[in-house]
């Protein structure tokens, strides 16, 4: 077993070659400037301080997936969730940055459909 992980082992000068790299790729997303990263920009105002109540819709854009949310928050814990997660095809991920936002809109109907969330006030992205 031994051999076999003497591949994955980094140097400190390796670990720091890549968090430069990385760091420069996030500059240049950040700059709207090509990237090898796939990046959108998202703001958080400010950190939870535990005394979050209410439910809340939220989404996570990852690498190859949309997970839509419901989380239904009590003295800043979930109590109760909803999750749903969505395949991103290759095309909307790496296309047109209108299509992808068509799909995610198109998700959160479905996702409201599926668990008869018509009515709800679920804030998303809200302060």
């Amino acid at each position: 077993m031994e051999v076999a992980l003497e591949g994955l082992r980094q140097t400190p000068e390796s670990v720091l070659k890549i968090r430069k790299v990385f760091e420069s790729e996030m500059d240049k997303g950040n700059a709207n400037l090509p990237s090898s990263l796939q990046m959108e920009n998202t703001f958080v105002p400010e950190l939870i301080d535990g005394s979050e109540e209410g439910r809340y819709m939220a989404l996570d854009l990852g690498g190859t997936n949309l997970r839509v949310l419901v989380i239904e928050l009590a003295a800043g814990k979930i109590v109760h969730d909803i999750i749903k997660t969505y395949d991103v095809p290759k095309s909307l991920r790496t296309g047109c940055g209108y299509a992808l936002f068509d799909f995610l809109a198109e998700c959160i109907v479905d996702f409201v459909n599926t668990y008869d969330l018509h009515g709800s006030r679920l804030p998303l992205g809200e302060h």
